[in-house]
């Protein structure tokens, strides 16, 4: 944007609008996320939307995802990807985003069997910390 304004400045109307769509293109890209991110944030929209339908199939008792083994491998799938979600909001200094995605996992533990959960946990403990160690940065 600086150039398109010294360019405009300058009486270069042509060139100034050409550096201002440049730059406003190269912001949409850097804003967009990159194809990994997407696709996994795809996966966690779609996974959670089984889950919301099984739950309903199910009925407002509910039950734990070790008496139904498709919601337990759904559960854990969502929170496996929460995670990744996570980690990599975490590499690009998206911390906002990360704690969000975060925020995501602790209503998914209680419905695991006690081996999910505790991976899933570990995983969750793991990126809270590279949270906490970044904010502190």
């Amino acid at each position: 944007y600086n150039l398109a304004a010294v360019l405009y400045n300058n009486d270069q109307i042509v060139s100034s609008q050409q550096a201002d769509h440049r730059a406003f293109d190269l912001f949409q890209e850097l804003a967009r996320p990159n194809a990994a991110l997407a696709e996994a944030l795809a996966k966690a929209a779609i996974l959670q939307d089984l889950i919301d339908r099984q739950e309903l199939q199910i009925g407002p008792q509910g039950l734990r995802a070790e008496q139904h083994p498709k919601l337990h491998v759904m559960y854990m799938a969502l929170g496996q990807s929460y995670a990744k979600i996570a980690e990599e909001y975490l590499k690009s200094g998206e911390l906002s985003e990360a704690e969000e995605a975060l925020a995501n996992i602790r209503p998914l533990l209680p419905k695991l069997d006690s081996q999910a959960r505790d991976q899933l946990f570990a995983s969750y403990t793991r990126l809270m910390k590279n949270l906490r160690d970044n904010r502190q940065k």
